[in-house]
């Protein structure tokens, strides 16, 4: 962020710009200040007595974390963000103090949340490790501030990364070039429309697609149902994991003395330097020690019930399974073709 005011001071304040600011953070790993400060507790959880895991294991959480320390996994995220959040308003305050406020639009987004454990929190998983889109995962901010747009007012319609160009050249008076398949969001911020589209999209190529409309999520698989875990994972790189990462939890109940950390990367790095690949429609993911498993069946959930995605209702209502699928084909194959 420093680095970014020294380039707004640098600006030639008489032309438009545009500048993209990279912030990694909040991205594992959760390193936050009380991690590295030995005089610092982390303000979300201060009695927290155990190791600071701030960079945990990808991976399924049952018989490798217990709730506390999954629980403490998540305050270190919570206070990760609250020191991105800090230097955020480092940059606002600055464009304040050069004059840049009342002529410049400042859109922040983010590109995946990341699953956190059990349930609600990331259905059992630690990390982008599946190519699951639920919600812990594919429901990221966007949040728009600029001359001419009403503040303080959350907008329901659904939004999208792909809106982000649109949005940007429309705003500098550029236009909107027929082949985006985005949406300027100006009309929607400045509450002329009550939205852009119907529904909202999310997924991994080959694996799910996932259509969100304001009453439902549904979720359609893509891998055959006689795939094992076993089978599937390290897929993405031809090698078995189950094999490599075995032991991780044969260690912890033995109470052995190697670092689990440790042990799982070295491991995997000896497995990934064999065996992984580096091109290929199976290269999902660049995340280590993920996995290509997926649920066997098509999954239905009630956004006002069911929020976070626990209760799957599809048998309970196969025609709203049907109808969502056939528009999320239809839309994929619409896509395909743009």
């Amino acid at each position: 962020m420093k680095e970014a005011v020294r380039n707004l001071e640098r600006v030639d304040r008489n032309k438009s710009f545009f500048m993209w600011i990279d912030c990694f953070d909040p991205h594992e790993p959760w390193d936050a200040p009380s991690v590295y400060d030995p005089d610092l507790k982390c303000p979300y959880d201060p009695d927290y007595e155990g190791k600071d895991m701030f960079l945990p294991i990808q991976g399924h959480v049952d018989g490798l974390y217990t709730d506390r320390e999954l629980e403490h996994i998540r305050a270190l995220y919570a206070e990760k963000v609250t020191m991105v959040d800090k230097w955020f308003g480092h940059l606002m305050n600055n464009i304040r103090t050069l004059g840049m406020e009342d002529d410049t639009l400042v859109i922040l987004v983010s590109d995946h949340g990341s699953p956190m454990g059990k349930g609600e929190h990331g259905h059992g998983i630690m990390r982008k490790c599946r190519p699951w889109p639920y919600e812990e995962l594919a429901h990221i901010p966007m949040i728009m501030r600029g001359p001419g747009l009403p503040r303080n007012r959350r907008v329901r319609g659904f939004v999208q990364s792909c809106d982000v160009a649109p949005t940007v050249v429309d705003w500098l008076g550029i236009g909107v070039h027929p082949s985006m398949q985005g949406h300027s969001l100006l009309p929607l911020a400045k509450g002329d429309v009550e939205k852009v589209r119907e529904f909202a999209i999310a997924g991994y190529f080959r694996y799910s697609w996932s259509i969100i409309t304001e009453d439902w999520s549904f979720i359609h698989w893509l891998k055959d149902d006689e795939k094992s875990v076993a089978d599937a994972r390290f897929g993405i790189y031809g090698k078995d994991l189950g094999e490599s990462t075995a032991h991780i939890l044969q260690m912890k109940k033995a109470n052995a003395v190697e670092d689990r950390d440790t042990a799982f990367y070295n491991r995997a790095y000896e497995e990934h330097k064999k065996a992984a690949t580096l091109d290929g429609e199976d290269q999902w993911t660049c995340t280590a020690a993920a996995s290509s498993e997926v649920p066997a069946r098509d999954e239905l959930y009630c956004r006002k019930d069911d929020p976070f995605q626990l209760n799957n209702v599809s048998a309970k209502h196969p025609e709203v399974a049907k109808e969502l699928f056939e528009q999320l084909k239809l839309f994929m194959a619409e896509l395909r073709a743009s």
